[in-house]
């Protein structure tokens, strides 16, 4: 296979262009992305799910306690909240179609909801078609520079968190 043209000129071709890869037009390759889009529908559907059935906590937090989770930790130590608190309520609002009320309540975790979603939804396409597009897409997405992109959101969303806390708005 020959090496793709960018504009930083030729790349090799990566494993899923390469014959037999998951992007591949054969049966079996087709079967393959139906078998990873599996898990991945289900556990996002079952996220999903479980989001959309619990009731979100006023507070903007607490809401995994209707799970038999225990009350955050640090927030009866410290009276700070941790990194991920809210997420839980965030996935509860944007599951009822609230987004604004869950990018109040945590930033990321409405980022991560949608993010959610749209896998989910990805993944049904997938398993319907067995096409490798939405995979090609995601894959082009993820850099060398998405983790820190990802770190860098969720510290400024838990820092949005304890500002929230400590009512500074």
């Amino acid at each position: 296979m020959s090496p793709i043209l960018t504009p930083d000129g030729p790349r090799p071709p990566l494993a899923v262009d390469r014959p037999g890869g998951w992007l591949a037009r054969d049966p079996g390759a087709r079967l393959r992305r139906r078998l990873l889009a599996a898990p991945v529908a289900a556990g996002t559907g079952g996220v999903l799910g479980l989001a959309a059935w619990l009731e979100p906590a006023s507070a903007g937090l607490g809401t995994h306690e209707q799970i038999g989770l225990p009350e955050c930790g640090w927030i009866l130590t410290m009276d700070l909240p941790c990194a991920t608190c809210g997420m839980t309520t965030a996935f509860a609002h944007a599951a009822d179609g609230h987004l604004l009320a869950s990018l109040a309540t945590q930033p990321f975790g409405a980022v991560l909801a949608v993010a959610t979603a749209a896998a989910f939804l990805a993944a049904l396409v997938t398993l319907a078609s067995g096409s490798g597009a939405l995979l090609m897409i995601a894959g082009r997405w993820w850099t060398t520079r998405t983790p820190w992109v990802i770190g860098a959101m969720l510290i400024a969303a838990w820092a949005w968190k304890i500002a929230r806390h400590r009512g500074l708005f």
